[in-house]
This record gives structure tokens, sequence and C-alpha cells, in this order.
């Protein structure tokens, strides 16, 4: 079932915030996991580093907005640490 279906199955049973964090929590699953389980680009080290609070140097500038197509490592990072780019 895609994001998009999912997303209509849930919004007919919660609140529209409710459906959105759901959403949220099935793209990050389905779309950014498997990016980090093959640490594409060093991505998996990177977020280790950053939940153990180490730092980690991030380029936002070649960001472009688009929660599908993803360049580079940055580009995953940016879209986790700003979710209100989805």
């Amino acid at each position: 079932m895609s994001v998009v279906m999912k997303a209509i199955h849930f919004q007919k049973h919660f609140s529209y915030d409710e459906t959105m964090s759901i959403i949220l929590m099935i793209f990050i699953d389905e779309i950014i996991v498997p990016w980090i389980n093959v640490d594409y680009d060093g991505l998996k080290t990177d977020i280790l580093k950053i939940l153990s609070e180490d730092k980690v140097q991030i380029n936002i500038k070649s960001y472009q907005n688009d929660i599908v197509t993803f360049k580079n490592k940055h580009n995953v990072t940016t879209l986790l640490i700003h979710p209100d780019n989805i």
C-alpha cells in the first residue's frame, strides 16, 4: 500500500494531526530507514553521532526540498533535522 493510500485509510479514523504524525512515521520507515540501513554515504554513522550528541557537519545548500530524490547523505540529514519540510 502506498504512503498516499495509507494516509487516506488513516484519515478516516484519526484527526488531521494524528494522521500527519502517522504519515511522517510511515514516510521515515519506508523512505528514510533503507538509506540508513545501507549506511549510504556514511549516513548511519552520522545519525549515530547526532544521537550521541556529537557534532556532524551537514551541507544544507544542496537540499532542494525534495522528499523523494536524495543526492547525498546531507539531503537526508537535512530532511530529518527539519521535518517541517515534509
